[in-house]
């Protein structure tokens, strides 16, 4: 094989695996398992972490979970919904509390804090890493975002 075949070749699984399933960037979203939400668009979550809807289909609130500014899990968040930095969804999320059209997020100190959360919060939603994602405990599943 040539070097420069086996070269794309690479180039090609690099590019395969970083936009693989939902844990694209490292990170994935988790739902309470009572959410009957299993699958949702990437407009539809960012309408959940705007303000713009406020329950899931089954009629429960939707409760979002952020950690905290700067961190990884927050800035991927804001990447990947409104493709702006984690300062500006912030900054969306304080107007929308403000105006009293979005409840206050719960602020998590890390992934395994996100999954308790989300774990004793029926309508909970939250980003942990991929190897938190990776053992979830019984009351925590994975949110597909397509």
């Amino acid at each position: 094989m040539s070097h420069l075949r086996l070269k794309a070749i690479c180039i090609g699984a690099l590019l395969l695996a970083g936009r693989a399933g939902t844990a694209a960037g490292g990170f994935v979203f988790v739902r309470n398992a009572k959410n009957d939400t299993a699958q949702i668009g990437k407009g539809e979550l960012k309408d959940c972490y705007t303000g713009k809807t406020k329950a899931w289909k089954n009629g429960t609130s939707i409760e979002i979970a952020l950690n905290a500014g700067g961190s990884p899990e927050l800035k991927w968040v804001a990447g990947e919904l409104i493709g702006a930095s984690d300062d500006i969804l912030l900054a969306k999320i304080k107007q929308e509390v403000f105006k009293g059209e979005m409840k206050k997020p719960v602020t998590v100190s890390s992934s395994q804090d996100c999954v308790a959360e989300v774990k004793k919060t029926a309508g909970a939603v939250c980003a942990v890493d991929a190897d938190t994602a990776k053992s979830l405990p019984d009351g925590v599943a994975v949110l597909d975002v397509k």
